[in-house]
């Protein structure tokens, strides 16, 4: 199997680990210690898609061409989307418990 390397299949492993934890059907299924490696494991993809989107928080824009910019900005509007994601899961987890 090839890494993980691109931001796209980051992204869509996200949402496989996020549909798991937030579906009750599936989520009864886990165990407490599956349901813990799942947030980590969410947790830890997002700091490295954060570490990627880092290079368009620190390169001027004015380095980039107007679709580099649209670029740039959708992948940190998408990190933002991801980081909320994960609140709501753990909202929605603790009061499982």
């Amino acid at each position: 199997m090839e890494a993980l390397d691109s931001s796209m299949d980051k992204k869509n492993l996200l949402d496989m680990l996020a549909y798991l934890l937030w579906e009750e059907s599936t989520a009864r299924e886990l165990s407490e210690y599956h349901i813990k490696f799942g947030k980590r494991l969410y947790k830890e993809i997002l700091a490295e898609l954060k570490i990627q989107a880092s290079y368009w928080q620190n390169t001027s824009p004015s380095r980039f061409d107007f679709g580099t910019l649209n670029v740039g900005c959708q992948d940190l509007g998408n990190l933002y989307s991801l980081e909320k994601r994960l609140e709501m899961l753990e909202r929605r987890l603790a009061e499982r418990e």
